[in-house]
Parts: C-alpha cells; structure tokens; sequence
C-alpha cells in the first residue's frame, strides 16, 4: 500500500504554489528511486467536500459536547471538524490563542486526522505563521508552508523551502545523528546542504541539494531490511507507511522484551 502525500492549501493561495509544491515532492521523491514507488502524491487543493459546512440551524442540532470542535465563519456557517482544508487552519489558529498562527499545531492537527487515511500532509496558507516562520516540517507527520512573502518570480526558492521541510519529515537531521545544530529545530551543519541552518537560497543543484549524510538518514529507515530495523525504526516506519497505530504499539511492545500493553 503506497503511503499518500497531500498537498491541500487555504483559500486564496494562487495555483503556481501547488504546481510547483508538486514539482518539489516529485523531485525529492526521484532522490530515492529505490523508495519513490512507496508513496503517491495527491493534490487536493482547497478540500472542500459536500457537507464539509452547515448552516445554524443545523449546528443547534448538534450535542453539546461536540460543538467545540466546530469552526464558526463570518457567513455564520460552521465548519465541520475533520472535513476540510479550511477547518484545519481555522482550528490551528483557535488551538494557537493569543501568541499568532502556529505552524506546529496546524502539522500536528492534520496528522491527528480520524479520516482513515493518515497520510503525509502538506498544508500551504496565506497566513502567516507566529513564531515567525516560512515553513515548519514534523518528521513523519507533514508540513505546512505559508505562501503570504512568495510571488511567481521565488519559484526555486519556494521549491528548496518544500524540500528542506520535507528534510524534516523525513528525518534528515534525526536527533542524535553526529554533525547537527539546534538552530530554530534540528539542522545539518554543512554549508552546503538544503538541511543547513542558514536562509536557504537557490543554489543547490538540483541532482544533489542534500548532504552524503542528510541522503543516508532519511534513506536509511526506508531500506533497511524490515528484520534489521530497531523497534523505535520499525514503529515510525510502519507509522509513515499508515498501518494501524494500535498494532503498531502491540508490534513494538513484543519487539521489546518486558514491555506490557495495559487494557
């Protein structure tokens, strides 16, 4: 089963942003033609299924207990929760309170979707994010890049953005890995690698913008012989591939010894 990456964005994000998001996680994918088959790019767009918003009356019909999660817009509709593209921003932004757009909820939020799928999610918005950010990337989960300081004349640039925080998901820069810096997360102390901690430019050629050891980490936990993976290597890659979390956890408690599930 090939792990889905989907590339959604916020209303009002232009058309190029998504193309060339597409271009980026397709190039990232042919670094790894022994792994590129294991996963399936997926542009959504603004998700915005039937019934992913409802107007008062229905919201009144809703139990207490569950109108929380409902997303109140300025039209006086409501968004569902889990349904769309716009639910998981505007609820990012109630999760983040009085401190701005916070990238990190809004990764983690997608992740934590009950959809079944549990795929890779790439969210691009408008907004900007606080703590002030371009883009913000969890190793396993996803990323969320904000579109609000590109125009059409950035577009290398933005391409090397989506690819450092795919760096990220992909954990390049894992920690305990020898030649990292903590610098605003985890990154490589290569000058010359798309995972270093300085602005990132456009100068990284295209067939090699990683390190040696950058290309070797994020490799490394996907071709590996599943027999000689670590539990902790075996419970993220099953997690990535998106089998089961539970079976995941029982699969990684009989691989270490004195580890009991309590039910």
């Amino acid at each position: 089963m090939a792990k889905k990456i989907v590339i959604e964005n916020q209303r009002g994000v232009a058309p190029e942003f998504n193309l060339w998001t597409m271009e980026a996680v397709e190039e990232m994918l042919e670094l790894f033609p022994e792994f590129k088959d294991k996963f399936a790019v997926e542009a959504r767009g603004n998700y915005r299924p039937q019934g992913s918003e409802i107007d008062r009356d229905a919201f009144e019909n809703i139990p207490d207990d569950e109108k929380d999660l409902y997303v109140r817009l300025s039209s006086g509709k409501y968004l569902v929760p889990y349904a769309s593209t716009d639910w998981y921003i505007e609820r990012a932004k109630q999760l983040s309170g009085n401190n701005g757009f916070d990238s990190e909820k809004l990764v983690k939020l997608r992740a934590d979707a009950n959809d079944g799928e549990n795929p890779l999610s790439i969210t691009l918005t408008v907004d900007a994010f606080a703590p002030a950010c371009t883009g913000y990337g969890v190793q396993n989960l996803g990323l969320g890049i904000s579109v609000k300081d590109f125009d059409e004349s950035q577009k290398d640039l933005f391409k090397n953005i989506v690819k450092h925080e795919l760096g990220h998901v992909f954990r390049a820069t894992y920690n305990g890995r020898d030649h990292i810096v903590e610098q605003n997360g985890q990154h490589c102390t290569n000058a010359d690698c798309l995972m270093d901690a300085a602005p990132i430019n456009i100068n990284h050629p295209l067939d090699k913008p990683f390190c040696d050891e950058c290309m070797e980490a994020m490799r490394h936990i996907i071709i590996r012989p599943l027999n000689q993976l670590t539990a902790e290597e075996d419970f993220i890659l099953g997690a990535m591939l998106g089998y089961d979390l539970c079976q995941q956890c029982k699969r990684y408690c009989n691989k270490k010894e004195g580890i009991k599930i309590a039910v």
